[in-house]
């Protein structure tokens, strides 16, 4: 079964959203109490890891695609740049158009209430035009790093699986699965080479974002899908345990304090080694075959928010000082429903106006 023939990754998708929506949301209202966090707040502070969600999804989403790609080539059906040029036009239109359009809707000064530190705008736009925003300060909208994650992982993934074709293809998944130990062994050097990084700050810039360090999720994702493009596939019970399993380490993690603060060798190294390997446990046991959270993640509103999660997570950001200018004073429940609202809002105008032409013409090569 191909992955857009699974509805509960939609859901899952929207999932990852909310936790990232939920994450700043909590961080703005976090940044205005006279003390420390409240125990609730916690697993919103913790939505962070929404994000890595992503990856194991793009991992196995383009690792699909590409490993039908490469089949393809391998019946000679058409030339290498064909179907090369293919998947990079596909890639293109699924990513560039929406982001292109917030990121000059802001550099431009034209979003309203968002300001952030403009000296040297033309050079800052210059590299997020390129997708270096990982490697070089995300500071026109901070959470357009992943973005540059996402791009390198299109560009290289193709070369990476060819490497791994030349295996014998029992070898394949632990093959991808070893390419996931790259990340926190990098991450630990990294560690060991810098030991002034004990500040979120720096730990965000030098080892958070950086497309090597972060690839953890992406080469899982990538194992799943060679392993399901072999035939691979869970029994009802292991799916369930695996889904009862990987969902208590998730929950465990959420309730705890931010977990990034202080900054240690436990969050430098395995905890996103870890996040990787629980939410791909879940990507595994959904593509597998039905499970108990499949009404849920297959539900119509959550695969409407699952629709709307790329331009929710580009537009999101935005809102969050107007938000609490108009509705902090009411409390937390007041300031997110018209930050949600908001983010909303701009969200379906983003994806009406830009980001549907542009799937339908993705969907025409």
């Amino acid at each position: 079964m191909g992955p857009r023939k699974i509805p509960e990754l939609d859901g899952l998708r929207g999932l990852a959203v909310l936790l990232v929506l939920g994450r700043h949301a909590g961080r703005e209202y976090a940044n205005h109490l006279p003390g420390d966090a409240p125990t609730w707040l916690h697993p919103l502070l913790n939505g962070w890891m929404g994000v890595d969600l992503f990856f194991v999804l793009s991992g196995f989403l383009i690792g699909t695609n590409v490993l039908r790609l490469l089949a393809d080539l391998s019946k000679a059906t058409s030339s290498v740049f064909v179907h090369g040029g293919r998947y990079l036009a596909r890639r293109g239109l699924r990513i560039v158009p929406a982001y292109y359009t917030v990121l000059l809707l802001v550099a431009a000064g034209l979003v309203p209430f968002y300001h952030y530190n403009r000296t040297g705008i033309g050079v800052s736009l210059g590299y997020h035009l390129l997708f270096l925003q990982d490697y070089l300060p995300s500071n026109i909208v901070i959470a357009f790093w992943s973005l540059g994650v996402e791009e390198k992982f299109y560009l290289t993934v193709p070369f990476v699986l060819l490497a791994i074709r030349r295996l014998p293809e029992r070898f394949w998944t632990a093959a991808a699965l070893s390419v996931s130990l790259a990340s926190p062994l990098l991450r630990w050097l990294t560690w060991r080479q810098h030991p002034e990084i004990h500040t979120y700050g720096a730990f965000f810039d030098h080892l958070r974002s950086p497309f090597h360090l972060a690839a953890d999720g992406l080469a899982v994702g990538l194992a799943i899908a060679i392993w399901r493009g072999r035939g691979g596939e869970l029994g009802g019970r292991a799916r369930a345990g695996v889904l009862v399993a990987s969902s208590l380490v998730l929950a465990a993690l959420l309730a705890q304090p931010f977990l990034l603060h202080p900054v240690t060798l436990y969050n430098v190294v395995p905890l996103f080694s870890v996040l990787a390997l629980a939410f791909g446990a879940i990507v595994l046991a959904t593509v597998s075959g039905p499970t108990f959270a499949s009404p849920l993640l297959a539900s119509a509103p959550l695969r409407r928010v699952g629709d709307l999660s790329y331009a929710l997570y580009l537009v999101h950001m935005l809102f969050l000082t107007l938000a609490w200018s108009v509705a902090g004073d009411d409390g937390f429940f007041a300031f997110l429903g018209t930050f949600l609202a908001m983010s909303t809002v701009a969200a379906v105008a983003l994806h009406v106006l830009v980001e549907r032409p542009f799937l339908r013409l993705k969907a025409r090569i």
